[in-house]
């Protein structure tokens, strides 16, 4: 059974904080119009969605809803879909428990919007198991992005897939073997 306290493999969140920034994802975003230049009215928020594979209890897609950026132009950058899968059901659970937990405190302190967090089991030695987990979930993600599509298509899209396990052993990783 997972406990619930979280756990990380090797590094923490802060660690690799600065390559899962939304400023970093998307990179230069296209400047708006001059005629919005400084007008509050036109300022916009712009959402990502992650993929955070073999989740565990890791507090990555937390701290990934968390994640708040202006642009240059003041625009709102942050992730609004975190997606997190794992082939432990228990750890499954115990990270939606603790989140709704942390969403109810955040209600309390603030009108935060923390965005939507996902929490998929997949055997990943199945595709019919991964199909039956993110199938429906890239349609959503398509209809949301462009609405006159059928609920039939897939092509649906993650701005950004992260397997911490992976990463933290690059972090963790000699300079010369990672470069």
């Amino acid at each position: 059974e997972a406990s619930s306290s979280p756990f990380e493999w090797l590094t923490n969140f802060q660690s690799l904080r600065h390559l899962v920034l939304p400023s970093y994802i998307v990179g230069d975003v296209s400047p708006p119009p001059p005629s919005s230049i400084g007008s509050a009215s036109h300022k916009h928020t712009l959402t990502l969605n992650a993929l955070h594979v073999g989740c565990g209890t890791s507090t990555v897609g937390e701290s990934l809803l968390c994640l708040r950026e202006k642009d240059v132009y003041g625009n709102q950058l942050q992730y609004g879909h975190v997606v997190n899968v794992d082939i432990d059901k228990d750890a499954l659970g115990v990270m939606q428990h603790r989140w709704r937990q942390r969403e109810l405190q955040t209600q309390q302190l603030d009108d935060i919007t923390l965005g939507v967090m996902d929490w998929r089991y997949l055997d990943f030695k199945s595709e019919e198991s991964c199909r039956l987990a993110l199938d429906p979930l890239y349609r959503n993600l398509l209809r949301l992005q462009s609405p006159n599509h059928s609920n039939n298509e897939l092509g649906g899209y993650f701005d950004l897939v992260l397997d911490k396990s992976t990463l933290d052993c690059l972090l963790c990783s000699e300079t010369d073997v990672v470069s």
